[in-house]
Formats: structure tokens, sequence, C-alpha cells
């Protein structure tokens, strides 16, 4: 018998998760989250009409322009011909589980300045603010191009939650058609499934890699949530998902017959271990030191906002960890 599993599906552990994750939750704001909640509390927050995020944690834009306008420019920034290279080096490549890359190193520096502009633009880090309820880091971009590469789904393809992240949001911005051919994103807000539980599928298979390791399979999931539970990022150019990804249960990215090509911004607190420790925005773009910077970040908030994930840093991985520690077995899958 599992001990793990008997531990979590017990009345007296999931008794313990709900009374210790709100101290534990307490205990980082007063420390860790102390500046990022004073200034959120004393900077405006706009948009506060998305309030279905606070209980899902994942909501699509259908028809946004601000989404919908970006989504278009970036897109005329990646070239046809880098997009050619890449398909052809992934599709060279033996391994299956390489289906994916980041485009975002191979950008110039225009489009780099335009993601950072908009990834700090009042639109959307007012949606992170409203949802986290503290102002977050800006953790990165990655600018995500997906091909048909394996027959079925593998790693991050598979249901999943992201256990190396605290608290965070992600913003996933389609650049192209995606549907269920090209790898479309599927999310299970916390409404189905509440952050303090977690779903238990069958016993992990140790052969495999850690990265395909522990993951749930939609057998597993839907024993548990009914397929209705399930959002799909399905749409044109500009069609977007809030999603929290510590959070919600989410998988994406298998492609059965098309390329997907999308960008992912990410706001992150701090509060990871070491070996998922994530570098510094700006030093990512390589944009540390660009005449054009003090003009996008031109306020305390945004200031904030991309002077995370420097080395060196108080490792404070310990709230990641015990967080995702916490959490009950559901009980009553479904019939």
């Amino acid at each position: 018998m599992n001990l793990k599993k008997v531990v979590k599906g017990s009345v007296v552990w999931k008794l313990l998760v709900l009374l210790t994750r709100p101290i534990l939750d307490c205990v980082w704001a007063m420390t860790y989250g102390a500046k990022a909640y004073y200034i959120h509390w004393t900077t405006p927050i706009l948009h506060r009409e998305r309030e279905r995020l606070q209980s899902t944690g994942s909501e699509i834009y259908l028809d946004d322009q601000d989404f919908k306008k970006f989504a278009n420019w970036l897109r005329d920034q990646i070239p046809a011909e880098l997009l050619a290279k890449e398909r052809t080096r992934l599709q060279a490549d033996a391994n299956d589980e390489a289906f994916t890359c980041n485009l975002l190193p191979k950008l110039d520096l225009e489009a780099k300045m335009g993601i950072l502009r908009f990834a700090l633009s009042d639109r959307v880090t007012s949606i992170a603010r409203h949802y986290l309820g503290f102002v977050p880091r800006l953790a990165g971009a990655w600018v995500q191009f997906n091909i048909p590469k394996s027959r079925g789904p593998k790693g991050s393809q598979n249901w999943h939650r992201d256990g190396d992240i605290h608290k965070g949001v992600n913003f996933f911005i389609c650049l192209s058609d995606v549907d269920s051919e090209s790898g479309a994103l599927s999310v299970i807000g916390k409404n189905w499934i509440a952050e303090t539980a977690e779903i238990s599928g069958g016993e992990p298979d140790m052969t495999k890699s850690v990265w395909d390791r522990y993951r749930q399979t939609d057998e597993d999931m839907f024993r548990f949530v009914s397929t209705n539970a399930v959002q799909t990022l399905s749409g044109p150019p500009g069609t977007t998902a809030v999603v929290d990804p510590a959070w919600c249960y989410h998988k994406g990215g298998h492609c059965s017959s098309r390329d997907r090509l999308l960008i992912q911004i990410s706001f992150y607190t701090e509060e990871q271990t070491s070996s998922a420790r994530m570098k510094n925005i700006l030093s990512t773009l390589g944009i540390q030191n660009h005449p054009q910077l003090s003009a996008i970040v031109d306020s305390p908030l945004r200031r904030y906002m991309v002077g995370g994930f420097h080395e060196p840093f108080v490792d404070g991985g310990i709230f990641t960890t015990l967080s995702h520690k916490l959490t009950y077995h559901l009980k009553q899958p479904l019939a």
C-alpha cells in the first residue's frame, strides 16, 4: 500500500492542509512578499472587471483588441526563414521530446523591446495584479514554436501543475491560428480542482525521464472532473489564456498535424528553489543598459517588476516546496 496516498487521502491530513496553508501564505506575505504587497496597495490598479479570474484562475479572451494588435505585430517580427530553419532542426532531432523551441533569443532588438513594453503595459500588469493581489516580478517571456513530432503526448503535453512556482500567472497569446490539430492549450480552473487539492494518478513509471514521469493522462484526470471543466485556448492570433500555472492543471503543445506559435509571458514570485531559478528578464533580453529602457521602465512598480531574479539571492524555495506538498487527494472520483 502506498503510504503517501493513504496519508494524503485521509480526513486528518485534509484538515491539516486547510488549516496550515493560510498560515504559510501569511508568513510569506509578511516576509518575502511584503514589498510586493506594499507596492500593490500604494499603486492604482486598472481593469477590475476581470473578476472571473479570481475563481477559476483561467480566462480565455476571444476578441480582445489589445492582445490581437500585439499578436499580429509580433507575428510580423518573426521571419519565415527562422521558422523554416527551426522546423527543420526539430524534425531532424531523433528525440520525441524535441518538439518545441524558444524563438525569443533569435529575434531582433525591436521585437524584444516591443515584448517588454507590452508585458509592462497597464493592460497586462493590471490583470496580473488583480488576480494575484500583489505586484509580481516579470519572470520571463518565451516565444514558443511547436511542431508535430510524436505519436502520443509527452511531458508538458499531459496534465500537470508547475511545481517549481510558488505564486504566479501566465499569459498565453496565440501568434498563429490554433485548434486541436495544432496543440491547443487546455486548462482546468481552480473552481473544479481547488489549490489545496490534487488528483491521485497511477504509480509513476520510473523508467521515464523526470520531465515525463510526474504527469496525469486524460484517463486519470477525467476520473475526477467532467470534460466540461476543460477550457481550451483555440482561435486566431491574439486569442489569449490567463492561467495560474502553479495551481491550475493544464497541458498543451501536442501538435497532431499543424505547427503552433504562441508567446508565454510569465509573472511569478521569486520564491523558487535554486534548481529552478530564472535569470533576470532584462539580462535574458540583453537590454540592461539600452537607452530606450528608461522610457519603458518608468515607475517604481515597473522597476520592481523587472528587478527580480538576480544572483546572489536568498533562497525562499521552502514556500514553493511546502505549498506543493501541503495538498490532499481528491476523493470520490467520477464513475
